[in-house]
């Protein structure tokens, strides 16, 4: 089987592969800011399995708990292009949206 390197999936998430590469990639720099916004999308993605689990235990509040979800998976795409783009403009990311070495580990 063939490892998927793209860096968002289908749904413009940030795939599990970018996620290590750039955290990976991000430690030979002094800024922490990939890292830190690779722990936020964590948490995001944390919340939406949280909403779902609401989605399905309340159905009083369901219509609350899907627009909760929904704005949580927002987030995820909003923070996952940031991410992506913060990688772009550290040299970890080039113009055809593959990772590179940085130029800081060579």
């Amino acid at each position: 089987m063939t490892q998927d390197l793209r860096l968002l999936n289908d749904s413009q998430l940030l795939t599990q592969y970018a996620e290590t590469e750039i955290v990976k990639r991000a430690s030979v720099l002094a800024c922490e800011c990939p890292s830190q916004l690779v722990l936020i999308l964590a948490r995001i993605r944390e919340f939406q399995t949280y909403e779902q689990n609401c989605i399905l235990k309340s159905e009083k509040d369901r219509e609350t708990h899907e627009w909760l979800y929904d704005q949580a998976i927002n987030l995820d795409q909003m923070l996952s292009a940031t991410i992506i783009q913060l990688a772009r403009l550290e040299g970890m990311v080039d113009s055809e949206n593959r990772i590179v070495e940085h130029p800081v580990a060579n």
